[in-house]
C-alpha cells in the first residue's frame, strides 16, 4: 500500500502515527527480504519533493491551537456559570441544568474522552422555554448579566434569549395544575 498523500501530492502529517522511520539499510534489507531483491513499483522515495506537507502541518496546528482555545472558553464560561450564587441579578436567565451539559463539552484537559466541538448549535435555554415560545413553569434558571450572555452567546449563538422578567407560560402553567389536582384527586380516592 502507497503512502497516503495530501491535496498536495506530500505526505499527509495527520497519517503520521502510520509510519516508521527506518535507516536506509534496514529498510534496504526489508525490501531484499519481502521481494526476494526485487525492487516493487509501490514503493516511493522520500525526499524533501514527497516529504511531509509543510501547509498542512501549519493547518493542522492552527486547527489544534483553535479547538484548544474554545475549549479554554468553555471552561472559563463553565467556571463563571456555576459560581453564580442563586440570588444573584442578572438581565438574562440560563436554565441551570444547562449547566451539566456545558461541563460536558468542557471536560478538564486530564479527561481521556475528547470533547464535542462544533456545538455552536447548541441552545442552554431550549429546555427552559415551552412549546408556546414563552417560559416554562417552575424550569430552574439563574440570572446573568449583559457580559457573561454576551460571551455565552458568543460560544453558543442559538441560544434563545429570555429576559429576567419573561412572563411565564399561562397555558403550561393551567396544564401542570390540572394534572396536580388530578393527581391528588387519585390519591385520595385511593
Amino acid at each position: 500500500r502507497g503512502p497516503r498523500l495530501c491535496g498536495h501530492g506530500r505526505l499527509n502529517p495527520s497519517h503520521l502515527g502510520r509510519f516508521k522511520v527506518l535507516r536506509r539499510d534496514a529498510y534496504d534489507a526489508i525490501l531484499a527480504d519481502l521481494f526476494e531483491g526485487t525492487t516493487p513499483d509501490v514503493d516511493v522515495l522520500l525526499d524533501a519533493e514527497t516529504a511531509f506537507c509543510e501547509d498542512c502541518a501549519d493547518r493542522g496546528r492552527r486547527e489544534d491551537a483553535a479547538k484548544a482555545a474554545e475549549l479554554d472558553r468553555r471552561r472559563a464560561l463553565h467556571a463563571r456559570l456555576a459560581g453564580i450564587p442563586s440570588h444573584a441579578n442578572g438581565a438574562y436567565l440560563v436554565h441551570k441544568p444547562w449547566l451539566n451539559e456545558l461541563k460536558k463539552l468542557a471536560p478538564p484537559p486530564s479527561s481521556k474522552k475528547p470533547p464535542p466541538l462544533g456545538a455552536r448549535d447548541v441552545d442552554c435555554n431550549a429546555k427552559l422555554v415551552c412549546s408556546h415560545g414563552r417560559r416554562k413553569p417552575r424550569a430552574p434558571a439563574i440570572c446573568v448579566d449583559d457580559g457573561l450572555w454576551e460571551d455565552l452567546t458568543a460560544l453558543f449563538p442559538r441560544s434563545t434569549v429570555l429576559l429576567r422578567d419573561a412572563v411565564i407560560c399561562a397555558d403550561c402553567l393551567k396544564g401542570a395544575q390540572e394534572r396536580k389536582a388530578g393527581q391528588e384527586e387519585r390519591t385520595e380516592e385511593l
